[in-house]
């Protein structure tokens, strides 16, 4: 999905973009543009690295208790592809409890 939205938003022109991930797979391979991608998507990645140049990425981790808008999107049946240019209702509250109030993950050590 992280190469998708970065393809969508090279062809929007839009040449800055932020993407936060609970993988902190995806995260590592963002952030260091290495070559450990599954085999079957190398192609599709080198493609990408290309589209990088010409754009500004900053790549941060995010827990998944820290993004309720993106954790709703997990639980929506999806037919095909779909792009929004605004928040689709079933997500405005989501979004709106992401940006107002603070989350904690506590783990024993």
């Amino acid at each position: 999905m992280a190469f998708t939205a970065m393809e969508l938003t090279f062809k929007k022109h839009w040449l800055s973009i932020w993407i936060e991930s609970d993988s902190t797979y995806v995260v590592y391979v963002l952030r260091n543009r290495t070559l450990e991608v599954p085999w079957r998507l190398l192609a599709r990645w080198h493609r990408v690295c290309r589209l990088l140049g010409h754009m500004t990425m900053v790549v941060s981790h995010i827990f998944r208790e820290g993004n309720a808008s993106a954790e709703k999107l997990t639980w929506e049946p999806v037919d095909s592809f779909e792009w929004w240019d605004h928040v689709p209702a079933f997500l405005d509250s989501y979004l709106r409890r992401d940006r107002h109030e603070k989350f904690y993950r506590f783990s024993n050590f």
